[in-house]
């Protein structure tokens, strides 16, 4: 090709025709730069292809690490659901004084196992180190991902720090005052204890503070983290298509209800107080809840439960179809004929 151009020139020159060489001498400049155009071109492709590589690694490492924290939290989850069905009947004075692990689980259970959830984050430490290297330019899905793991992460890190200095501070005031705290776990149990469990006020208060720590703070947050997280999840299945490899799947956390459980939730539900009512009603083939003179979209978690979003508040149906409400507040309704 080279040794084709320089006898075109050489020709060129020999004519004498200074038109016709600067016409070729223009075109073979025009060719050196769209080679070097070209070239160009091809390397920047090779920067968005290796820049896209590391971008997706670094979201499938976020990706998978979220769907183990989404899995812990249904543990976590299930747990202080446990711890609060035990509180309330603790509250309600509706155990068993005479069952010896009734009575263990009363203090060992609601005051020796915490259970909060922890987020790992690796993946996410390596995400935003990597945001300015790879260009991530989706802003909104940046924000979103920051939203769950500094927002709910911190709020999580706090409750979890209040449940155990309290936590700490009741186990260390029931071992020096309570005589009987060493033989917890034992096959029999003190009167003393069975009369404390039953009938002290000072116990039922930190029953109840503890109720509020677990349910109203952490509980709620752990939840908060199960919705925002499970949307995040899903943006990042869709961001990531085809190319994510993950092991871990969490599934759906929450879902539209089907036809048949939603018509048999539908009705209006109070109180025994009356200070609180709800109507849960079927709009357009979705259940939704209005309570005073507002509505709101509501979702059934993984475990059959109601969720509201914009309250927080998960809604359990009892065997006998009352609803208890977690959330910063916990309340029982019934339905209404």
């Amino acid at each position: 090709m080279i040794t084709l151009f320089r006898r075109i020139r050489e020709k060129l020159i020999a004519s004498g025709s200074a038109t016709k060489y600067l016409l070729y001498a223009t075109g073979e400049i025009l060719l050196v730069v769209i080679g070097i155009l070209i070239a160009l071109q091809v390397n920047n492709w090779n920067e968005q292809r290796k820049q896209n590589e590391l971008t997706n690694a670094y979201l499938v490492q976020l990706r998978n690490e979220l769907a183990v924290n989404l899995e812990n939290s249904k543990n976590t989850a299930q747990f202080l659901e446990r711890k609060d069905s035990l509180l309330v009947k603790i509250l309600e004075t509706d155990f068993t004084t005479t069952d010896p692990e009734s009575l263990d689980r009363s203090i060992i259970f609601t005051h020796m196992n915490v259970g909060v959830l922890t987020l790992l984050n690796d993946g996410y430490q390596n995400f935003i180190r990597s945001t300015d290297e790879v260009q991530f330019r989706d802003q909104e899905l940046i924000d979103e991902i920051k939203f769950v793991y500094v927002y709910l992460e911190e709020r999580l890190r706090q409750t979890s720090e209040s449940i155990n200095e309290y936590i700490q501070r009741i186990i260390y005031t029931i071992s020096d005052e309570q005589p009987w705290f060493y033989r917890l776990g034992a096959s029999s149990f003190p009167e003393e204890l069975k009369t404390y469990l039953k009938e002290d006020s000072s116990y039922k208060n930190e029953i109840f503070i503890s109720k509020v720590y677990y349910t109203g703070n952490h509980l709620a947050s752990v939840h908060w983290f199960q919705y925002r997280g499970d949307r995040l999840y899903h943006r990042l299945n869709e961001e990531l298509g085809s190319r994510d490899t993950s092991t871990v799947n969490p599934g759906k956390l929450f879902t539209a209800f089907s036809d048949s459980t939603a018509r048999s939730l539908e009705g209006k539900y109070r109180s025994d107080r009356g200070d609180i009512e709800m109507l849960l009603r079927l709009k357009d083939n979705e259940l939704i809840l209005e309570q005073n003179g507002r509505v709101y979209d509501i979702l059934r978690r993984y475990n059959g439960d109601i969720y509201v979003p914009d309250r927080n508040i998960i809604i359990h149906r009892r065997e006998n179809g009352d609803l208890y409400g977690y959330g910063e507040v916990s309340f029982l309704l019934k339905k209404s004929e």
